[in-house]
């Protein structure tokens, strides 16, 4: 256990998971806003995250390890070791793209999560430290994705019409050209279905809800905290 103990091992293994993690991200994003194909590679992202723990160990500055994920992210994303695996017809605004939110989202959070972690024997300190900086991160990570990405799937596909949700179900895009046709669903909401008046009815019940209550149990809560008892002066510490 203490051979594993050592930031030649801790960091490379951090820094590769926290690519991967970050290679998920973008391409499910990229995938969601340009409809192209994009998808996690998993040698491009051992590669890039090794060279990254490697000179994060070796003390460079956080600007130059973020410039040299993107740069490296990029270049990698040209060969057949890409981290992010890009299909036929993606464009280079979105190529361009997805090398520097990788490169960025690799680089820049692994600098502090690697902090006081040496290139050598580390202490028990040392190692808990950079595993559980990169566990909070990574959970905020996971827990945003859950969060994010279903509410936008939700606002996506209310803006797009029922041909085009039929035409290609996965296509979260939209086009903006059609101007205010984008709001059509909701304009048929409030304005066919009386959505509105739901909304507000929900609102009187609400507010109504919380009045009642609290004039039923602030009273309540009055008088048991005035209400004197046998015993009450006793404290633990003491006996009546």
């Amino acid at each position: 256990m203490r051979r594993l103990r050592n930031g030649l091992v801790i960091a490379p293994v951090l820094a590769v998971v926290w690519a991967f993690l970050v290679a998920i991200v973008v391409s499910v994003g990229l995938s969601f806003t340009t409809g192209a194909a994009f998808r996690p590679g998993g040698i491009g992202c051992v590669v890039l995250g090794v060279a990254l723990a490697l000179l994060t160990l070796r003390g460079w500055p956080r600007v130059l390890v973020a410039i040299v994920g993107v740069i490296l992210g990029g270049a990698l994303m040209l060969t057949p070791l890409a981290p992010i695996v890009t299909g036929a017809g993606v464009g280079a605004v979105a190529f361009g793209a997805g090398a520097a939110m990788l490169g960025l989202g690799s680089a820049l959070p692994l600098v502090p999560m690697l902090r006081g972690l040496p290139a050598g024997p580390a202490t028990r300190h040392e190692a808990e430290a950079a595993i559980s900086g990169f566990l909070f991160r990574a959970g905020l990570v996971v827990f945003a994705a859950l969060v994010i990405i279903p509410f936008y799937v939700m606002v996506m596909t209310s803006l797009k019409s029922q041909g085009a949700l039929l035409q290609n179900p996965l296509d979260f895009s939209i086009d903006l050209t059609r101007g205010a046709e984008l709001f059509r669903s909701y304009i048929e909401l409030f304005r066919d279905f009386r959505f509105g008046s739901y909304l507000w009815t929900s609102f009187y019940v609400s507010v109504l809800t919380v009045l009642i209550t609290l004039m039923f149990s602030v009273p309540g809560a009055y008088a048991v905290a005035r209400l004197r008892f046998r015993g009450e002066s006793c404290s633990p510490a003491r006996s009546c």
